[in-house]
């Protein structure tokens, strides 16, 4: 894998964990990971196409192997966990506000998502004195931007 597929790989799988259910604390390493399979099995075959494996001529239990494989191998050329998860408390340490702003994100905003008659993105906006733009642009770039971090950090192997 070339490093820039490497670096698209990982970006996609950041993605994918970040749609599983404590995907923040997985990546700080507060929780374990899941195996690539758990990770699969919770989300519906069409998810799959975020990962960039087009394989729907297969039958489905060869899409999860091949997926999972590729996971796993994405996984262990970024460093493996332990190095993912230093790598992703160094940036959060590095950048609590981005961090801060992203969690809440990440947590709160759902489709039709309103608290006290504003949406739960404006909420986050107001909280952290910023334009609703800032924080969508952020957020369309944090799993490529903790990725890049991740794989340019020193002690990746």
């Amino acid at each position: 894998m070339t490093s820039i597929d490497l670096l698209e790989g990982l970006e996609r799988v950041i993605r994918l964990i970040l749609l599983y259910p404590q995907g923040l604390s997985i990546l700080l390493g507060h929780v374990s990971p899941p195996s690539s399979l758990e990770l699969l099995s919770a989300f519906p075959p069409k998810a799959f196409d975020s990962l960039g494996i087009h394989c729907s001529q297969r039958p489905y239990e060869e899409r999860i192997t091949e997926m999972s494989a590729w996971i796993d191998d994405v996984i262990r050329q970024s460093g493996g966990w332990p190095h993912i998860c230093q790598s992703v408390r160094d940036w959060k340490r590095m950048h609590l506000g981005d961090w801060d702003m992203m969690a809440d994100h990440i947590r709160a905003v759902r489709p039709r998502q309103r608290w006290i008659g504003k949406s739960a993105l404006r909420v986050i906006a107001e909280a952290y004195k910023v334009d609703i733009k800032m924080i969508l642009r952020k957020r369309r770039a944090f799993a490529g931007v903790l990725a890049e971090f991740i794989l340019y950090s020193e002690e990746r192997e």
